[in-house]
């Protein structure tokens, strides 16, 4: 890892903190708990991409064995979100942009995966990290 990964890092890390006390400071303690599971979800949204897959990376195997179960999967994500978030909309109309910015989140990730090679699981642990971000700052 280099400096700019490690400075990455870092800020990644401070960022999470730092929106994690705003939400404790509000007491959304539904929003601490959520954004986790929320974030888990994002390798899920991104392994069917079309993106080529080396066979030894893990979006390839990730795509394999979602190929059946990504419809399923993706319901069952909605079936459990959709009830959560939309109780919140009357108190926090800012989650309205959770599902723009995680769309442009998830193309960026596709086009630079594109022009990598392939999503790899470094590409999924930034989704995650990053998903988790885009969730908490929609939900201030």
């Amino acid at each position: 890892i280099g400096s700019f990964g490690v400075l990455s890092l870092i800020l990644i890390l401070g960022l999470n903190w730092l929106l994690l006390c705003a939400h404790m400071a509000a007491q959304q303690y539904l929003m601490i708990i959520l954004a986790p599971a929320y974030a888990r979800c994002a390798p899920i949204w991104l392994a069917p991409k079309d993106c080529s897959h080396p066979s030894s990376f893990l979006g390839a195997f990730l795509k394999h064995s979602l190929a059946q179960q990504n419809r399923v999967s993706i319901c069952y994500q909605i079936l459990f979100f959709s009830p959560l978030l939309l109780s919140y909309l009357a108190s926090k109309p800012t989650l309205l942009l959770l599902l723009p910015s995680q769309y442009l989140l998830n193309a960026y990730f596709v086009r630079t995966a594109q022009k990598q090679g392939g999503l790899g699981g470094d590409f999924f642990g930034c989704a995650i990290e990053l998903s988790q971000i885009n969730f908490l700052l929609c939900g201030l």
